[in-house]
């Protein structure tokens, strides 16, 4: 999977947070680049996560390629010996080969090159605190929703819009050779949600969740409060973002962490909508559709589209693929 640094990272340690609850483990085949020493423009991959099944003559089978399904069971499953890890303790990244701990194991494929270590430091770093962060989020969610969707942690009465209206995101989405409706501008938005959410009326939603990446307003926004369809709560981004340093230290939590913040809230959400050239929106899209967590669409065309079934449908592939080398060498895709 393609995108920036802080993308990866976010989605490595969001359900490397979820395989520590459920006791399972995180397997990550490999990375193909080295941690950017100079520039953070500088863009890294991930291959494909594949999810372990093991059979009964112990054989162990690779048959997804969806986050949710990298989530393995300790008691079913051995780590077969071509995979290299590193499982988390309080102190340092050990590592190990074929082997189990007790500990939520995060396990590594060999790579071509040897694991930079300034990126194993920066992943083990990140992971630390997402536990925490996360009991943050439902102390800070608690304000805005029923002590019964929190619970169940299903949030039936919320529903996410994820809005690119950072400054660098158009300079380069007015490229000539980039397909499609990159950048949509929020009147456009609140415009095809008005009439997109009648389609939605028997769903409770009462409450609509502004995420975004930069506290910078698009231009010409005043605020971002207004023009969304009338009746119903709207939160923004900082509201969350304020609450959750109020509830997590006097050191506001950094880039990363409200990036995992985010995508929980979005991952959670009754109704998610987002913009497809994004990876923080299709990463939400396929995880939702494989979990089947809640409806998922896109409002890069003239109506808002259901993605709940074909979130990375045939039509779409040219474009994404296209997308992605025009804009080689871009710092987010967020």
């Amino acid at each position: 999977m393609r995108g920036g640094l802080n993308n990866q990272l976010m989605a490595f340690t969001a359900y490397g947070k979820i395989a520590a609850e459920t006791n399972r483990t995180l397997v990550l085949p490999k990375f193909t680049g080295g941690f950017p020493k100079e520039k953070i423009s500088t863009l890294i991959e991930f291959e494909d996560v594949f999810q372990l099944d093991s059979e009964q003559n112990n054989h162990v089978t690779l048959p997804s390629k969806r986050f949710p399904s990298t989530l393995i069971r300790h008691s079913d499953t051995s780590i077969p010996p071509n995979i290299r890890g590193f499982y988390l303790d309080k102190k340092k990244l050990s590592s190990f080969i074929a082997s189990r701990s007790n500990d939520t194991v995060v396990a590594v494929s060999v790579p071509d090159q040897p694991m930079n270590e300034r990126l194993l430091s920066k992943i083990y770093a990140s992971f630390k605190p997402t536990t925490f962060l996360m009991n943050a989020i439902i102390n800070v969610m608690a304000k805005y929703l029923s002590p019964m969707e929190l619970e169940q942690n299903r949030w039936e009465s919320a529903m996410v819009i994820h809005l690119r209206i950072e400054t660098d995101w158009l300079a380069y989405s007015l490229r000539k050779k980039c397909p499609g409706q990159y950048y949509i501008s929020l009147s456009k938005i609140q415009e095809r949600l008005e009439r997109f959410t009648p389609k939605i009326k028997d769903q409770p939603i009462k409450t609509i969740i502004l995420s975004f990446a930069s506290e910078a307003l698009p231009q010409g926004a005043k605020n971002l409060r207004t023009g969304w369809p009338h009746g119903y709560n709207i939160i923004t981004t900082n509201d969350i973002l304020n609450e959750l340093n109020k509830n997590t230290s006097k050191k506001p939590i950094n880039y990363l962490m409200q990036s995992l913040a985010l995508g929980h809230i979005a991952y959670r959400s009754n109704i998610f909508i987002g913009n497809w050239y994004s990876s923080f929106s299709r990463q939400l899209i396929l995880s939702r559709e494989e979990s089947e967590q809640g409806k998922s669409f896109i409002y890069n065309n003239d109506e808002i589209e259901d993605m709940t079934e074909h979130g990375h449908k045939k039509s779409y592939e040219p474009a994404l693929n296209k997308a992605f080398c025009d804009i080689e060498g871009v710092a987010d895709t967020y």
